[in-house]
């Protein structure tokens, strides 16, 4: 069936002509299943167009807010993932950012992974007021939903549980323009042994993202 759908060229032509370009790479890597109830879900939810307006720049939180960026990346002919992602205070400064190898994985369950690390170590390190970005609407969409048609799926479940704690979180969707720190350390994590590195300090390669979205580097 999945050949039927996607692997085939000419049903591929099909597809890329009839999907919206932001949303053909989930498409392709996820299953049919899931794809179903995703479009079912933004049937049924035509508010959630609002996840279309987006700002074309990155901007700061609210006071004693933070602001947290996540993305998720695939490479490699086996689907190889990686998640990463960057927060920061309401002046925009640099608290802490991570990249991590997760292997074989399909698109949409990487971004929601990356959602996850995220919230894990913004709770970890105890601040209870966060904005969460991420450039894939699909997986908002799938989050702030209550129910989605897929909370059975394990990785929805744990975000969804973590959303349930005693803090104040604001999930939204970002425009790709906005998420390229988090989309950078998620990059720099292919090809690794599974496994998460830390960032205290902003690394090298996203320092020259900062004038291209106004991202906390400093």
């Amino acid at each position: 069936m999945s050949r039927v759908f996607r692997q085939c060229p000419f049903a591929a032509k099909i597809w890329r002509a009839l999907i919206q370009a932001d949303k053909l790479r989930v498409f392709m890597n996820i299953l049919v299943q899931e794809w179903f109830i995703v479009n079912i879900h933004g049937r049924e939810n035509p508010g959630r167009n609002a996840l279309d307006k987006a700002t074309d720049r990155w901007n700061k939180p609210e006071q004693n807010w933070v602001k947290a960026n996540a993305d998720g990346a695939m490479g490699g002919a086996l689907g190889t993932a990686a998640a990463g992602g960057v927060m920061c205070d309401h002046h925009g400064n640099w608290i802490r950012g991570f990249s991590r190898s997760i292997g074989i994985c399909n698109a949409l369950k990487v971004e929601l992974w990356a959602l996850h690390d995220i919230l894990v170590m913004v709770w970890s390190m105890g601040f209870r007021k966060v904005e969460v970005e991420s450039d894939c609407k699909t997986a908002v969409s799938l989050i702030n939903n209550r129910s989605s048609g897929m909370d059975g799926c394990t990785i929805v479940k744990l975000i969804k549980d973590l959303l349930a704690r005693e803090w104040e979180v604001k999930v939204s969707y970002s425009c790709r323009e906005t998420n390229m720190v988090a989309d950078k350390l998620a990059a720099m994590a292919r090809g690794r042994v599974i496994g998460t590195k830390i960032y205290e300090e902003p690394p090298i390669e996203v320092i020259d993202l900062d004038g291209q979205e106004r991202s906390p580097i400093s």
